[in-house]
């Protein structure tokens, strides 16, 4: 964040043992200007900042995402069913916000002779080995069921989500 006020107060609060926290560097000086240059634009805006284009897709969108996620995963012998659910923008200036979405359930196969598909194990499973990917993939635990939110998911990245699911169920297997 930025720290904005009296020039007493804020040198008051350059004397704290965190002070380096007060520095701006030259990345954190480069990031503001281009996404204050986006504000004057408000074109520019959304077209060329990701967070807002991921807020402001319609829910429409997201099932189309969805969808196709849910495909490429079928298509690659992964069970799974697209479910309603609810995104989350956490923290700072949308505290709890929550906004209408879909997510990918991954469902476990069935396997006799392996007792962690037959419970809320497998979820586990592959949300912990999907997060030691060279490319991290980050899911969602809920009540024991791996999800997959679609709100931050671009449809370029589905393919490199698939294939991180579909080698990460052979290792768990």
């Amino acid at each position: 964040g930025i720290i904005a006020g009296r020039k007493d107060l804020i040198k008051t609060l350059s004397k704290a043992p965190l002070m380096r926290t007060l520095r701006v560097d030259k990345f954190t000086i480069a990031s503001l200007n281009v996404i204050l240059k986006f504000y004057l634009k408000e074109e520019d805006l959304f077209s060329k900042s990701p967070v807002f284009r991921m807020l402001n897709r319609s829910k429409d969108e997201l099932l189309q995402i969805a969808e196709k996620l849910s495909d490429e995963l079928k298509s690659n012998q992964i069970k799974n069913e697209i479910v309603e659910t609810k995104a989350q923008c956490g923290g700072g200036a949308l505290p709890q916000l929550e906004l209408d979405s879909y997510a990918v359930k991954i469902l476990p196969e069935i396997d006799e002779k392996n007792p962690a598909y037959r419970t809320g194990r497998f979820a586990d499973k592959l949300f912990k080995s999907l997060l030691r990917n060279e490319k991290p993939v980050l899911g969602i635990m809920r009540e024991g069921e791996f999800l997959l939110d679609v709100f931050t998911i671009d449809e370029e990245e589905i393919k490199t989500i698939v294939e991180a699911i579909k080698n990460n169920m052979i290792t768990i297997k």
